[in-house]
């Protein structure tokens, strides 16, 4: 019954996926399923040196079980479970009959003057087996009770005392069944009490699995794997046909596992428990802090700390973020740091309400000012804050807040502004009388237009009795009505509109009729009150009823639509010809119908606009009405109530409106349409600017590839853009979250002169041929602004190229140098010298002022693409200026410098130059070599040696080599 108890709280998907023990029970059933598998295969497995093998794992299995017991019983200082103590005592049986099986084990020594036999040692291996499951069992039946710790004691009694019965029964008993044959193998009374056992363990780890009680003293979870792993061992102790097959190791293995997990689950689960308890608590305070920081992160608030007597303030890293910093310390530091940051209007209202609150004892800091964000814009936000420490004088010493940006609730808040300025511009210039009272009739507020009709008080009407005053045949009525309208409590009722007729005095004359309109406020205890001087437009209505065949003749004639419908019924009770011609049915027809019929409402709708043309007087509203063909049109329909031979009808006027709204639907979308075409010339120019702003061709590449999905929202499409200086073509490929059905594609080559470089195709849904003719010459645009980033960057590149090289000599100048050889010679070594050499043409402008400049040119390119061929590919050769170059040799020794410029000279002396008819035959230079060794900041004492030895050269007598050192050394030919 406390199995079925708690099959409720069992879940089958936690109990194979998110417990790491189950797992491992499970693999360890796959383990034996298959070498069950291999082994009806093939020739049992009989494994070598068995009875040692045996002895090894039984003696750990001893060792695991008293440790567990050791765990168990020790553990424990006054108060002990149940459970625990019995777990203790059958552990420890367990053990000792497991020790008595390995003694009595065949090939073992006689122990007790009895010889080892097979029969023996599996008595006591049974006896070991019903301490092990009975101990499981327990636990998995084991409630809250409690007994004293002295109780373990008791329990080492017990166990001792029954260990020594059941050994003496069974070194007497010779009537004890046998469990073993030779030739034969297990007996039935064996497998059956084994399989008793798997039974029993089975049960006892689904019980440790759902019962938790135990769950604060030992894993239950751990308990339940080690009683399902015992299970499987005992399946293999009913499997094996001789003591020394591999089903008996496996059985022997798996009981060794299982110990491990029972002296786990005891021993190592308790020692963890502290740690586990304090990485829970520190869990729990992350989650904490993370969920403080999405509160703060998602209403956009920043916190802010000041400290009074340091005058330093904190902003949190939200605050700098929702200000678009990086720098998380632009914030931070002395008030006047902040104060910088605020708009300067806003200033002097900000300080004094921080003063007010630290020293003149405000509640609390509330207020609105203008800070200055990373773009250098200024953001309204809104400050609250309180002093949360003082000192004993009560004076503050720290303030902590919120901020929070409000510039959208600013935007709402002008905008708001604007609206009700628009608003009172309307009421201030309504034709029709306007006024605001209150329950008492007293005005709040009123225009012109009221003051016009009613002119019976020469005060203001602001706060004047809108009712006082007032003369006329219905003022009673009119009263009568004001009251019954506010008689009902506000918050129990609905506002209705209140619409009236009443014959007053007004300024235009006596006894006119006005229309007065009235409705109750929703948020404030006030009624707008609207009234018109309808007297000529009631006259007229009165002309309208009383001349009956006037009115049938206007109703047949004119060019539109005309009903007239019974009011209760909808019954068309006449139409004009028109409308006999509109709707496709002849007169007859059309009024035996209904305006039901005809109209493509439901019929409450009609029956409401029926009644409210009653209530109003006339009524305009756009519906649709159907022919005879079933065609549905939209019309603006105008009704009102008349009187025909005394009978009250609705006077409909009907005008046909279908192609003015199918004007407003294409105008609508034409909008959309421009505005969907705005957006995506917006992200264009997005796209061209910020391809314009790469600055390396993997930068653009990598702008391209981003940025190009989102010019063409709602297509799938391809890029595929080859671009020499990249050694991988650009492949982009986009498609919307939603599939689409493509009824259009757009496909362009992407030109640089008469060359492709690539390609662009877009898959849309456009049906509409305007939209079709957009997208591609967008799509055109779009490829323009890549092909103008290409070559706007390798113009930038060839600039960039010919800021640093010479234009006669196409070598590096000394712009170049200076910006190259401070990093070369910061990295010089021992080992790794820089030799800096210094050339000069000699008698370069005697060779000028001889041959011409076009010869001293042609000489220095000559040299010039000499040098080139004799340097390494880490060397540097620049034009100094004039005629001397610099030669700047990396990891390169004195000697072999000297060696390869002596080279670079034998072969300068006998070129030949011609130029403009002349020839040169051979010409010569001088050189300087000065060599760093150490590493350094300043080339200039490298330069200077260099240029010093190069001064050598010449006062040698030129066309030679001069290297720098301590004693300088001169080389020449």
């Amino acid at each position: 019954m406390h199995l079925i108890g708690h099959l409720h709280t069992f879940s089958f998907r936690r109990f194979f996926l998110n417990d790491r023990y189950t797992l491992l029970t499970l693999g360890l059933l796959a383990a034996l399923l298959g070498y069950s598998q291999i082994s009806s295969s093939y020739a049992a497995w009989r494994p070598m040196h068995y009875l040692s093998l045996h002895t090894l794992v039984e003696m750990a299995s001893i060792i695991l079980a008293l440790m567990a017991v050791g765990a168990l019983i020790m553990g424990y200082q006054r108060q002990i479970p149940r459970a625990i103590v019995l777990m203790a005592t059958l552990y420890g049986l367990s053990a000792l009959f497991d020790l008595l099986h390995t003694l009595t084990f065949p090939g073992m020594p006689a122990f007790l003057g009895q010889p080892a036999s097979m029969d023996l040692t599996l008595r006591y291996w049974i006896l070991g087996r019903f301490c092990s499951v009975g101990a499981l069992l327990i636990a998995g039946f084991a409630g809250s009770a409690l007994w004293p710790a002295r109780s373990r004691w008791y329990g080492c009694g017990f166990g001792a005392l029954f260990f020594m019965t059941t050994c003496l029964i069974i070194m007497q008993d010779t009537a004890l069944p046998v469990l073993y044959e030779n030739g034969n193998g297990l007996t039935t009374p064996k497998i059956l009490v084994e399989w008793a056992f798997v039974v029993a363990s089975l049960c006892a780890g689904a019980l440790l699995y759902v019962n938790r009680q135990l769950a604060s003293f030992v894993d239950t979870h751990q308990l339940a794997a080690a009683a399902w792993i015992t299970g499987l061992s005992e399946i293999c102790f009913t499997l094996y046909a001789s003591s020394y097959d591999g089903y008996s190791l496996i059985g022997h293995v798996y009981k060794l596992i299982a110990y491990a997990l029972v002296f786990r689950a005891t021993f190592l689960a308790s020692l963890k428990q502290p740690y586990s308890q304090l990485a829970q608590a520190k869990q729990t305070l992350a989650h904490t802090e993370q969920r403080w920081q999405y509160a703060l992160n998602g209403s956009k608030t920043g916190v802010w700390d000041y400290d009074v007597l340091k005058n330093d303030a904190y902003h949190s890293p939200q605050t700098h973020r929702m200000l678009g910093h990086t720098n998380l310390e632009i914030l931070n530091g002395p008030a006047e740091h902040i104060w910088a940051q605020v708009h300067p209007d806003d200033l002097p209202g900000l300080k004094q309400v921080c003063h007010r609150h630290l020293y003149d004892g405000a509640p609390a800091i509330h207020h609105e000012y203008r800070l200055l964000d990373a773009h250098g814009h200024w953001v309204w936000v809104e400050a609250h804050g309180q002093a949360m420490e003082h000192d004993d004088q009560h004076q503050p010493l720290r303030v902590v807040g919120t901020i929070t940006i409000i510039d959208q609730r600013k935007e709402q808040e002008w905008q708001l502004e604007q609206t009700q300025g628009r608003l009172q511009a309307m009421f201030d210039a309504s034709p029709l009388g306007m006024a605001l009272i209150d329950s008492e009739g007293t005005i709040q507020e009123s225009n012109s237009a009221m003051a016009e009709l009613f002119p019976h008080t020469q005060a203001p009407l602001k706060k004047a009795r809108l009712f006082n005053g007032l003369d006329g045949k219905d003022v009673r009525r009119l009263l009568v009505d004001w009251r019954e309208y506010i008689a009902p409590p506000r918050e129990t009722y609905l506002p209705v509109t209140f619409r009236r007729e009443y014959q007053l005095d007004t300024a235009a004359g006596s006894n006119r009729w006005i229309e007065w309109n009235l409705l109750a406020l929703a948020n404030e205890p006030l009624y707008l009150v609207l009234v018109e001087d309808i007297n000529e437009r009631r006259h007229a209505t009165d002309l309208l009823t009383e001349n009956a065949a006037l009115y049938q003749g206007i109703f047949e004639s004119g060019n539109a639509i005309k009903l007239l419908i019974d009011p209760v019924h909808g019954a068309i009770y006449d139409a004009n010809p028109l409308a006999a011609d509109y709707y496709g049915h002849d007169l007859s027809t059309l009024r035996t119908m209904t305006i039901q019929a005809l109209s493509g409402e439901p019929e409450s709708n009609v029956k409401q606009r029926l009644m409210q043309a009653q209530l109003h007087s006339i009524l305009q509203f756009e519906t649709t009405h159907r022919t005879a063909h079933g065609e549905y049109r939209a019309v603006e329909v105008h009704i009102g109530p008349v009187r025909i031979e005394g009978y009250l009808l609705m006077f409909c006027i009907v005008h046909d409106i279908e192609d003015r709204k199918r004007a407003e639907q294409a105008l609508s979308r034409a909008n959309a349409r421009l505005k969907a075409q705005g957006l995506s010339r917006k992200q264009l120019t997005s796209l061209s600017k910020r391809m314009h702003g790469a600055t390396t061709f993997d930068d653009l590449a990598s702008v391209i590839a981003h940025d190009i999905p989102f010019c063409f929202p709602g297509t799938q499409g391809v890029l595929h853009l080859t671009i020499e200086e990249l050694s991988d073509p650009i492949e982009r490929e986009w498609a919307p979250e939603r599939p689409i059905n493509v009824t259009f594609t757009v496909l362009e080559d992407i030109m640089i002169g008469e060359r492709c470089i690539g390609s662009l195709e877009l898959d849309t849904p456009l049906e509409d041929a305007v939209d079709q003719e957009w997208l591609q010459q967008y799509a055109r645009d779009c490829i323009n602004s890549m092909i103008l980033a290409v070559l706007n960057l390798r113009l930038l590149e060839r600039l960039h190229q010919e800021a640093y090289r010479d234009p006669l000599t196409k070598l590096y100048n000394r712009r170049q140098l200076d910006s190259e050889l401070p990093t070369r010679l910061s990295a010089a070594s021992d080992t790794s010298p820089l030799t800096l050499v210094f050339l000069d043409i000699d008698h370069f402008k005697t060779l000028n002022d001889t041959y011409g400049h076009d010869m001293g040119d042609e000489v220095l390119r000559r040299l010039a693409g000499m040098i080139e061929q004799c340097l390494g590919a880490a060397d540097m050769a620049c034009r100094f200026g004039g005629e001397e170059f610099v030669l700047v040799m990396s990891n390169e020794s004195m000697a072999g410098a000297y060696k390869r410029v002596q080279s670079l000279l034998d072969g300068v002396m006998s070129e030949k130059v011609a130029s403009n008819g002349h020839m040169v035959e051979g010409f010569s230079f001088s050189a300087g070599i000065a060599q760093a060794t150490r590493p350094a900041r300043n080339p200039a004492i490298l330069i200077e040696h260099a240029d010093s030895a190069l001064y050598q050269a010449k006062a040698q007598g030129r066309a030679r080599i001069v290297c720098a050192t301590e004693h300088p050394l001169s080389y020449s030919r």
